[in-house]
């Protein structure tokens, strides 16, 4: 069941990620144009997903030792 439910926090972090980089378009765009390379936009798309992901677990633990 635990692996279950990693592997569905695995999917959603990826979709997400996804759809915020595609929905950020514009924004990539504009961080291209004023001298961001690729390695930029990806380090920094990397950062906020490593982000978002240490949140959504230390949430997840947290929630847990409150039900628990």
């Amino acid at each position: 069941m635990k692996i279950l439910s990693i592997i569905i926090a695995m999917i959603g972090l990826a979709l997400h990620c996804l759809l915020t980089t595609m929905s950020r378009r514009r924004e990539i765009g504009m961080l291209r144009s004023i001298g961001l390379d690729k390695k930029g936009v990806v380090r920094k798309i990397s950062g906020e997903t490593l982000v978002v992901a240490l949140l959504g677990t230390l949430i997840g633990i947290f929630a847990g030792l409150i039900q628990g």
